[in-house]
């Protein structure tokens, strides 16, 4: 008979990456209607501020956002399919 194997740990810290990943997705969205309203006159121009909120939004979309979704996705995956847990959880 198979052993059952117990990923709690393991879907702890993919859910956690995937809320990371969430958070990050939310603050560059607001960041990005801020952009929208911005370009539209709909809020008083500040060009520190517009290009601070766009380097903030690209990275928040392009890194902190992919990353944590990829390596969220990364744990999961690879502890059920070579069904084996994580050789060490707090480093990763």
């Amino acid at each position: 008979m198979e052993k059952v194997m117990d990923y709690k740990n393991e879907d702890k810290l993919s859910l956690s990456n995937y809320w990371v990943g969430l958070l990050a997705f939310a603050f560059a969205s607001i960041l990005g209607v801020y952009q929208v309203l911005e370009r539209a006159d709909m809020l008083p121009q500040s060009a520190k501020l517009y290009f601070a909120s766009v380097s903030t939004h690209g990275v928040l979309m392009g890194f902190v956002l992919t990353t944590f979704v990829i390596m969220g996705f990364g744990y999961f995956t690879a502890c059920r399919s070579l069904k084996q847990p994580l050789w060490n959880a707090k480093l990763a």
